[in-house]
């Protein structure tokens, strides 16, 4: 299995999908240096800083950055449970797979979210390309925890 793939699975449960200062460190560095510095196994050096507050800033991100100690910080808790080739495993054996920007099957339609394009798309069914713009549906909003009834 590829570093990139492996890394793409890994960051997608490290950051959130939105993760703006996540996504700048991927377009900056590549995903596999990418988790290695969000993993604490690199250091990012104030040249990467620079180059991540400018990502932002041409991005319109640029308010929400805080340093790469307080993303090191935000990421640490998840780092435990980072297991992504038990992942990619798992999803092969549900019947599906992981999407990467160098796959034949990731949307073009995708990189015109700029900096905001995905990490990778997990998919599970029928592998085919996705609809074009007049036949496809999207969900947007805030995700919110299930709520349970008294008993």
């Amino acid at each position: 299995m590829d570093n990139e793939r492996i890394a793409r699975a890994a960051l997608s449960r490290l950051m959130e999908p939105q993760d703006a200062a996540g996504l700048a460190l991927v377009q900056a560095t590549g995903a596999p240096d990418a988790l290695k510095i969000a993993t604490g196994q690199a250091a990012a050096g104030p040249a990467l800083e620079r180059e991540i507050t400018g990502l932002l800033a041409d991005n319109g991100a640029g308010t929400s950055w805080a340093g790469m100690a307080a993303c090191l910080k935000r990421w640490a808790p998840r780092i435990p449970d980072l297991a992504p080739e038990r992942d990619l495993a798992t999803m092969a054996r549900l019947g599906g797979r992981l999407i990467v920007p160098s796959d034949d099957l990731w949307p073009a339609q995708l990189g015109d979210l700029g900096m905001q394009e995905p990490i990778c798309l997990w998919w599970r069914g029928l592998e085919q390309e996705l609809p074009g713009p007049a036949r496809s549906v999207a969900l947007w909003g805030p995700a919110t925890a299930p709520t349970t009834a008294p008993r």
